[in-house]
């Protein structure tokens, strides 16, 4: 009794991951980075000029590393931000394009911060994918981006973006 188990265990694991579908889920790696420049800001400060909220929207060009080709493309994202004293989490959306037209759109929930004493700030965020088209279409996953920045809020920023993607 215990071998037909463990082979219908294997029938069932290799009916799901080895042929299950006609195409099977294709999981890879995106990473690419961009230097960002600020296209517009609006900022309100507060708290005896301690705190700062509002939202910022970037562009910056990048080669994106996606399987096999390494499309030129343009990173836009639109950033949330509610900070004391530099510190603080971020929020937003990041859409990615890609010569040929392809889209990936992913959402970000991050923390900046900014040690005392210093002018760079460094970003982390989780990343969360919302969809694709193009080379993209179908596209699920998440990530992680890192950056700085080495000037005032709403600067330009220079970010690394770490994917795993499935489709």
């Amino acid at each position: 009794m215990r071998p037909i188990v463990v082979f219908g265990a294997a029938l069932c694991i290799c009916s799901v991951g080895c042929g299950g579908r006609s195409n099977p889920v294709n999981a890879a790696n995106l990473s690419f980075t961009s230097a960002m420049t600020s296209q517009s800001t609006v900022l309100s400060t507060y708290n005896g000029g301690t705190s700062v909220s509002g939202w910022n929207r970037l562009v910056g060009p990048s080669t994106i590393n996606w399987k096999t080709v390494n499309p030129a493309g343009t990173v836009e994202m639109l950033a949330t931000v509610a900070y004391t004293r530099g510190n603080g989490p971020f929020f937003g959306v990041v859409n990615v394009t890609t010569t040929d037209g392809s889209q990936l759109s992913f959402q970000m929930t991050g923390t900046a911060t900014l040690p005392s004493g210093t002018t760079i700030t460094t970003f982390a965020a989780n990343l969360t994918v919302l969809g694709g088209n193009g080379q993209f279409a179908g596209a699920t996953g998440s990530g992680t981006m890192t950056g700085t920045r080495n000037s005032a809020l709403g600067g330009d920023v220079n970010l690394a973006f770490q994917l795993n993607i499935a489709q």
